[in-house]
């Protein structure tokens, strides 16, 4: 099994295990560009483009995780080395504790 698919298996399980929590796994030869795994904790979206190290996202996802973040979705790249953090910024955001600024934006 590939590193890459190791860790979106990974993330889709810790992410089912928590509270008020839905999800969905994208087809990437279906819809280019959208993220892995998009989903919705408390009310609150979130899209997730799943990588390996050393792996950037294409100049397609970066513009819808864009997009995202421009409509105060948490739009983020995750990594093995990082999926803590962005596990805790998801729970974060169920909690309604985590600061949603869209880039470029001003509050």
């Amino acid at each position: 099994m590939q590193p890459e698919t190791k860790f979106k298996m990974k993330v889709q399980k810790e992410l089912k295990a928590m509270n008020s929590v839905w999800i969905v796994k994208t087809q990437a030869v279906a819809l280019r560009g959208i993220p892995d795994i998009l989903g919705c904790i408390n009310g609150f979206f979130f899209a997730l483009e799943l990588k390996s190290k050393n792996m950037r996202p294409t100049k397609l996802q970066e513009y819808n995780l864009n997009l995202i973040a421009m409509a105060y979705g948490l739009a983020v790249v995750a990594y093995p080395e990082n999926w803590e953090l962005v596990k805790q910024k998801i729970k974060e955001l169920g909690e309604g504790t985590l600061n949603m600024i869209p880039p470029g934006k001003m509050r």
